[in-house]
């Protein structure tokens, strides 16, 4: 295996793909995490919508979101 960092996005809205299938779409999964993950993003989203968390701390949450959950839980998938 390659050193080489890879590198995988998400779309964080109501109107996109499943995180699981954003993640497969890219080679990858959640596994047994995949809706624990979208009902993460979906607390997140439903929080800015409803005012309590302004645009900027929804720009900083998601950031950390991304980081520090979905980097961490995603794993390559093993196609069978």
């Amino acid at each position: 295996m390659s050193d080489e960092k890879k590198y995988i996005s998400f779309h964080h809205s109501l109107f996109a793909k499943t995180y699981e299938e954003q993640a497969n779409e890219q080679g990858y999964t959640f596994g047994d995490n995949a809706e624990l993950v979208q009902q993460i993003g979906f607390g997140l989203m439903a929080a800015h919508i409803h005012g309590l968390i302004t645009e900027k701390e929804c720009d900083k949450i998601f950031y950390r979101f991304q980081t520090k959950i979905l980097a961490k839980w995603v794993k390559e998938r093993k196609d069978e």
